[in-house]
């Protein structure tokens, strides 16, 4: 018995592969249900994740799951999740305590590494009386040493030092490779549990 059974499936796994290719439609999903789609475009009934809006009357059913979560007026309009350069995140109050709301969007592309800045340089008209600058200030330099650790008494200019951090940006981008999020806009209505 178990030997038939694998050779009936071992048959019907061979014709899967070599007949004829089957038309998968939107009803194998649930309406608004997202999948990742490994083609340049999203299959009849399914629609990009692109942030678009939709007109409600042609999308009712979509619309009584969705709502307006994702854009649109809430009248004519609906909105679609923006999954482009986006990781689409799991709803809820993260271990942490912080909390992502469906519908909500985070997060940038691009941080600036730090801040521009600038540090200031103490100096003093004193005498050096240090060889080393560590811990010393810069001192009168017609006598040698050229530091001092008393009397510091000015600021030098904020042209004394160049200005750190700033542009350009550094990407806060994770290791990524691009495919579709497609989101169903027909099929089976998804039963509440």
């Amino acid at each position: 018995m178990f030997k038939t059974l694998v050779l009936a499936a071992t048959a019907v796994s061979a014709l899967a592969i070599s007949g004829p290719v089957q038309s998968a439609e939107a009803q194998d999903a649930f309406i608004g249900e997202i999948r990742i789609m490994p083609y340049t475009y999203c299959p009849r009934n399914w629609t990009a994740t692109n942030g678009q809006e939709l007109p409600i009357a042609q999308n009712q059913a979509l619309f009584s799951l969705m709502g307006s979560t994702y854009g649109g007026d809430g009248r004519v309009t609906m909105g679609i999740p923006e999954a482009r350069g986006r990781v689409l995140l799991h709803t809820g109050t993260s271990p942490n305590g912080t909390p992502y709301p469906l519908g909500q969007r985070g997060g940038v592309e691009f941080v600036s590494d730090v801040v521009r800045h600038t540090h200031t340089v103490a100096a003093t008209t004193a005498d050096g009386d240090v060889a080393e600058p560590n811990g010393a200030a810069i001192a009168n330099v017609t006598v040698i040493p050229a530091y001092t650790n008393t009397n510091v008494t000015q600021v030098m200019h904020v042209g004394t030092v160049a200005s750190n951090g700033g542009p350009p940006d550094v990407a806060n981008i994770q290791p990524s490779s691009g495919v579709q999020y497609c989101l169903a806009t027909s099929g089976t209505y998804p039963p509440r549990p």
